[in-house]
């Protein structure tokens, strides 16, 4: 309770035309703010599951800095 604005749209939400990335230090571990940790808040794609949980990394992402910049 109380987390749901985690999952708010952003309607405006820009990208700066950069790719989206699943990898991104900003991206949601499955779990995150889960009520239950055996059932996820968030998945990705199939095509796209390995990448998910990947910003465990201890620095940002190529992406993640090129958006920073932007």
């Amino acid at each position: 309770r109380g987390m749901e604005h985690n999952f708010k749209m952003e309607p405006r939400f820009s990208t700066y035309g950069l790719p989206y990335e699943f990898g991104s230090m900003q991206h949601y571990f499955a779990h995150s703010f889960a009520v239950n940790q055996h059932r996820p808040t968030i998945y990705a794609k199939p095509a796209y599951l390995r990448w998910q949980g990947s910003m465990d990394g201890p620095r940002a992402t190529f992406w993640d800095t090129v958006l920073i910049n932007q």
